[in-house]
């Protein structure tokens, strides 16, 4: 590893700056574009590597799916945990 020719990436630096992960900062890169829903944003923001670790525990789905039908005013992309 030559630590003498390390260069920023402009991704680097805004990662960096606003405490984002690189990995979400490149999801964005690839899915953001200016005709986008607020479901698409919302889908995109989901996607972000900072959630990859929240786990829904099977006490709370039952409430989560009660406030995702009766109060989300953005329709909600599912995925399938299992």
């Amino acid at each position: 590893f030559d630590t003498h020719n390390m260069n920023t990436t402009e991704t680097g630096i805004v990662a960096s700056h606003f405490y984002v992960k690189y990995a979400s900062l490149e999801i964005y890169n690839q899915h953001v574009h200016p005709a986008m829903s607020e479901q698409d944003i919302f889908d995109v923001v989901a996607r972000s590597a900072e959630f990859e670790n929240i786990v829904v525990r099977d006490e709370e789905r039952g409430e989560l799916l009660h406030l995702l039908s009766d109060f989300t005013q953005v329709k909600i992309k599912l995925q399938d945990t299992g």
